[in-house]
């Protein structure tokens, strides 16, 4: 059996590179399970065995004593697991069985493929990368990506149709995940966090939020579909907040974390004739890290716009690249546009542009190369495109951390941009220590330097927003509500708030009213569901939270935009079943009026276009990584309130 994916095969095709078994289960379900439903192709990539002491038992348990310590027989119970796990979500009788082969990588390694023997359209790639070397020295993914140790060896499944162990060295992980990906050709490639959320504890040391393993397993990953894509690898790179969830409040809601929570139970379980992974036992719901399916900086979203001559652009990222959607003038069908690579920079984030008295701007939070020092060129860039219609080369805004410990520069999040009443270029980032960093352009594009706005407790992804009076604004969520940043005149300084709305579970999105009233909305916690508020432009107070009653489990962003012929907003987000799901609320009274979803199946996010007459044009990215245009009028499944 090739594991390459067949020339004529039409079904989307989902990879998810992960350190662990279970990491998948914990961190990237509903959207795996949603895809498997969907009767796509998946395929997951498990890079280290994770068999952790060896033994089968919850630590601390009665059984735990008793069990002898086996590494292979633990790794196994965890294969076990993910087997049934993946029986189930596949929707198939859990006695279904699985096969086995061996598949040669390009540095002539082998490594192990299972795949459902009824539905071999779904399956793992173990690497089996062990803890302990074969000489019982410490190992781990990210000693090997740090290039701490040469090479690491794995460990050996029992019953595995391999027969010896492999070893891979830094180079050779990358180079193998990299050809898998270009005969997979995968629409989707989901990862752990490359960029987790660091610390400074009291002893000084840094300490990550995440396990050290799910951070190199992202980066061997971002590292291989970035040599995928000058091999023409085009795909939407989606990255999932890994132990850091826990921090968190909840989005999903009861039903959507049942069914998540059933999966890992199974997990645990494993299949009727072999056990599964009994260390999770009853620490999927005090664990909490599962209870959330979070990407982090919005990768997969897409930045939308229209110029003064009604044509549109749209900014996103594909296969660690940025790209560019020109559909031109703002399409009255359903359409698909293909996109257009922005050669330059490798990108860790979606992109955020605007329209600047020098013309359209773009700017991406950037990383320059996929060696362990990346993490010290990470920085904001920017590139303005020319009279001709093409971009300059883009040129750096540096980081807030310049001179700087690495792991503050490591902290920054998504840049999110603004244009003020004076004309001048506000470019906003979180920063390390979770407030708001600031860097502003003059009218003729003099960058000052980076500022501290203050601020504690933000998450990475922001929004940003200039109100009618010239005014900047940026809201961000944290774990009690949201944080709001502005200015009391234009052109003036910032200050900060805390907005007390019960918790935010969700990135942020503000728009400013025909009134001159700004909206801003998010996920509430627990259950996802999309929430509203509006200040009002009077007196500047804001009112009480207001519940749409809709979006509840859904991920992401959300996408506002106000009719352009009637007081209405319009609202847009990914569903709990990975498909687009609009609501159409009174802009005065904030009631949803109408609501549905479209046919629309989307690997991002959302943004909203508007059109020239009627509805505004729902936008959204594809697997194929088209940019697809859905009239309003065209949506299916509207309630009408």
């Amino acid at each position: 059996m090739s594991i390459a994916s067949p020339a004529d095969d039409q079904r989307n095709v989902h990879v998810q590179i992960c350190a662990h078994l279970d990491d998948d289960l914990y961190f990237m379900n509903p959207d795996l399970l949603h895809a498997m439903r969907s009767g796509d192709r998946v395929l997951s990539i498990f890079l280290s065995a994770g068999e952790a002491d060896g033994k089968n038992a919850p630590e601390g348990s009665v059984k735990y004593n008793l069990v002898a310590q086996d590494f292979s027989a633990y790794y196994g119970a965890r294969v076990n697991g993910s087997q049934a796990a993946y029986t189930h979500m596949g929707g198939y009788n859990m006695s279904a069985s699985w096969n086995s082969e061996t598949i040669t990588l390009a540095s002539g390694a082998l490594v192990e493929h299972v795949f459902l023997e009824d539905a071999p359209h779904i399956g793992m790639l173990l690497f089996s990368l062990a803890k302990r070397s074969g000489a019982g020295s410490v190992t781990s993914l990210h000693r090997l990506w740090e290039e701490r140790i040469d090479r690491q060896d794995g460990l050996l499944l029992p019953g595995s149709p391999l027969t010896s162990v492999q070893s891979f060295t830094k180079a050779d992980l990358i180079e193998d995940l990299a050809q898998l990906l270009v005969g997979l050709r995968p629409h989707v490639v989901r990862t752990l966090n490359p960029l987790p959320e660091r610390v400074v504890e009291t002893s000084g040391d840094v300490a990550s939020h995440d396990h050290l393993d799910h951070e190199a397993s992202a980066l061997f990953a971002h590292a291989a579909v970035d040599r995928a894509r000058h091999q023409g690898l085009v795909t939407t790179v989606l990255t999932y907040r890994g132990y850091e969830n826990k921090h968190w409040p909840s989005n999903l809601d009861a039903s959507t974390l049942r069914e998540k929570h059933l999966a890992l139970s199974i997990y645990g379980r494993g299949r009727p004739d072999r056990p599964g992974d009994r260390k999770v036992g009853d620490l999927i719901r005090k664990r909490r890290y599962g209870d959330s399916c979070a990407v982090r900086r919005s990768t997969g979203a897409v930045s939308l716009l229209q110029n003064e001559e009604g044509s549109c652009f749209a900014f996103g990222a594909l296969s660690t690249s940025p790209v560019m959607w020109v559909p031109g003038a703002a399409p009255t069908t359903d359409v698909e546009v293909t996109p257009h690579p922005m050669t330059g920079v490798r990108v860790m984030s979606d992109l955020a542009a605007t329209l600047t008295p020098r013309g359209l701007e773009v700017f991406a939070l950037r990383s320059e190369s996929d060696d362990p020092l990346q993490r010290r060129t990470l920085d904001i860039v920017t590139a303005q495109r020319s009279p001709e219609g093409g971009f300059t080369a883009w040129q750096t805004l540096g980081n807030p951390y310049d001179r700087k410990a690495w792991f503050k520069k490591f902290g920054i999040g998504s840049p999110v941009v603004a244009v003020g009443g004076d004309d001048r270029v506000y470019v906003f980032v979180r920063n390390f220590g979770s407030g708001l960093s600031c860097r502003i352009a003059d009218k003729d594009g003099a960058w000052g330097k980076w500022l501290d706005l203050g601020g504690a407790g933000a998450d990475v992804d922001l929004s940003a927003v200039t109100a009618r009076d010239g005014c900047v604004y940026v809201f961000g969520s944290t774990a009690e509500g949201l944080l709001c940043w502005s200015q009391e005149m234009c052109g003036g300084g910032f200050t900060s708030r805390a907005l007390a709305v019960g918790g935010s579970a969700g990135p942020p999105d503000a728009l400013c009213a025909d009134d001159g009233s700004l909206l801003v909305a998010w996920r509430a916690a627990g259950t996802g569901e999309v929430t509203v508020m509006r200040m009002s432009s009077l007196d500047g107070r804001w009112t009480a939270p207001h519940p749409t009653g809709w979006g509840m489990g859904g991920i992401g962003r959300i996408a506002a935009i106000m009719d352009p012929h009637r007081p209405a907003v319009w609202l847009a987000s990914r569903s709990r079943s990975g498909m687009a799901e609009f609501a159409c609320l009174r802009s005065d009274s904030l009631d949803c009026i109408r609501r549905g979803t479209a046919e629309l199946a989307v690997a991002g996010g959302l943004a909203w276009a508007p059109s020239r007459e009627g509805q505004p044009l729902l936008a959204g990215v594809t697997p194929a990584g088209n940019l697809r245009f859905c009239p309003t009028g065209q949506l299916t499944q509207e309630t009408n309130r």
